[in-house]
This record gives structure tokens, C-alpha cells and sequence, in this order.
């Protein structure tokens, strides 16, 4: 359908195909083969990649999924070495039509992290690169010099990028290292470990490790820093003023086929590019 309206809608029916069901079932078994490495290291991660690669052809399925396999294919192809692979990947998701938002600047970042390596392993294969290398990073961003946290006499890089125009900005606060913890915690910066959260000694309670937020929070409710007050929300916050601004949109129940029981949290379309087209004209 070249109508963009139709084929829209049509890739929010395609979901309740039998094919959509075999995509969803492939890539939970690739997020097996990398988790849990039940091959073995480099024969999970081949067969993980193998894997992402029949899932990036077929184009009409899953298509919100796209900028995280390919995301997960440059990671793969990196474990197992193969830098140049993994650029070609980089390159490729870049152009994706599919890839957008925080997705495509990731993919960007991770290119050029991909061609370093290249660079550094083969400086000729590297030259042939140059031109997609130095090609421009997603409209309306571009590269700039990471963000300094400089905590203790460690400094921890931040990559960002920055809209353009956008002075740059240094963050800088004092704190004393905790000792690091064990396994791969969730939302510490990696550190000497990898994998294991960076906790930080309260400056409230002598003694007491924290995360991150936890320190943030503490640090800007002293007094010789303002007094503020503030709570970790992650993003609950912006998710549900989100949903109060727009709900006569989201629950919006003239649109057809969105809702098929009173137990939805929200319409079928959600998240999709048929959620804009079928509400242009309301």
C-alpha cells in the first residue's frame, strides 16, 4: 500500500501474525545466547549475530525493535573481534530508516567507537573508512568533548552530544570512592571491574555507600549547596504528566480496532507509526 496511512495500519495488524510471533521468539533467544552464553562465548555470540542478521531483513516486522538489534549485532561483532564488521553494522544502522531517537545517536556513538578500533588494528583497512567516518552524526547533533564528573582524583568520561549551538558544560563534584560492588548492578557507571556499580561515601553518613542518585541527592540537600530537595523518579514522573497531557489523544476511542477489551492500558497502535496516522485528521 503506498498510501502512508495504510501501511501504517498495516504493520500494526502485522503484529498479530504468525510471523511477528517467530521474530519475537527469535530475539528472546538471542538475549539468551548473550546472557547466558550457553554455547560457549564466541559460538553464542556468532550464533546471537547470525541470528540478528535474519532479524534485520525482514524490514516489516517489529520495525521499533530495529535500532536495539542493531545495537546488539555492533556489541556481538565486537566480542568476537571482527571490528570491521561491526562498523559495516554501525554504518548501516545509521542509514535505517527504522533507527530513530535515542537509538541513532546510539548507533553513532557506537560507530565511532567501532572505527577506533579499526583504526588501531589496521590503519589501512581504516583509511577506507575515513569518508563514512567524517560523514555528519544525526541531524541536529553532533560530537562534542564528554562531560567531566571528576570524582575523588579518578575522572570518569560521560560521552555526550550535545544539540548544535549548545555551550559545553563541566559538571565537577568532590566525592570519596566506596569500595566497588560485586556483579553487574543496574544504572552504576562501570568503573576498575567492569560490570560492578561505582558507589560512592555519603556525605551526609560517614561511612555509608551510595549509588549515584543517592549521592546527587544528598550532595545538593546540603545547606552550603542550596538546600534542595528531590527524589529518584527515574522517569515515572515525565511518563505520567505525559499521559494526563495527552489522554484525551491516547484513549482517544472513535479510532477503530485500538481498543479490543476494557483491560488495556493503552491503545494497540501505541508506540507505532500508525498511532500519528490514524488520529491526523481528529
Amino acid at each position: 500500500n503506498a498510501n502512508p496511512k495504510g501501511e501504517a495500519l498495516s504493520a500494526l495488524y502485522r503484529q498479530f501474525q504468525p510471523a511477528w510471533m517467530a521474530t519475537v521468539a527469535m530475539w528472546k533467544a538471542v538475549q539468551l545466547l548473550e546472557k547466558h552464553r550457553i554455547l560457549g562465548d564466541d559460538a553464542s555470540y556468532a550464533r546471537a549475530a547470525g541470528f540478528l542478521r535474519d532479524l534485520l531483513s525482514r524490514p516489516r516486522l517489529c520495525p521499533g525493535q530495529r535500532g536495539k538489534w542493531w545495537e546488539r549485532l555492533g556489541m556481538d561483532l565486537l566480542h568476537l573481534g571482527r571490528s570491521r564488521e561491526a562498523l559495516d553494522a554501525c554504518t548501516e544502522a545509521v542509514s535505517d530508516e527504522h533507527v530513530r531517537g535515542g537509538w541513532r545517536i546510539s548507533s553513532e556513538m557506537r560507530r565511532h567507537r567501532a572505527y577506533a578500533r579499526v583504526k588501531k588494528e589496521d590503519p589501512a583497512a581504516a583509511r577506507a573508512y575515513r569518508d563514512l567516518y567524517l560523514q555528519a552524526p544525526p541531524k541536529g547533533y553532533q560530537p562534542r568533548e564528554p562531560v567531566v564528573l571528576e570524582v575523588s582524583k579518578t575522572l570518569i568520561l560521560v560521552p555526550t552530544l550535545r544539540k548544535t549551538l549548545t555551550p559545553p558544560r563541566t559538571l565537577t563534584m568532590g566525592a570519596a570512592s566506596a569500595a566497588l560492588g560485586g556483579g553487574g548492578g543496574g544504572g552504576g557507571s562501570a568503573g576498575p571491574g567492569f560490570g560492578a556499580p561505582v558507589r560512592f561515601l555519603s556525605p551526609v553518613d560517614d561511612g555509608q555507600a551510595v549509588g549515584v542518585e543517592a549521592f546527587v541527592l544528598q550532595h545538593y540537600a546540603l545547606p552550603r549547596k542550596g538546600g534542595w530537595r528531590g527524589c529518584h523518579s527515574e522517569s515515572i514522573v515525565w511518563a505520567r504528566l505525559f499521559t494526563l497531557l495527552l489522554w484525551d489523544v491516547i484513549f482517544d476511542d472513535t479510532v477503530p480496532f485500538v481498543f479490543q477489551t476494557p483491560f488495556q492500558r493503552a491503545p494497540l497502535d501505541f508506540g507505532t507509526d500508525a498511532f500519528a496516522a490514524a488520529r491526523a485528521e481528529r
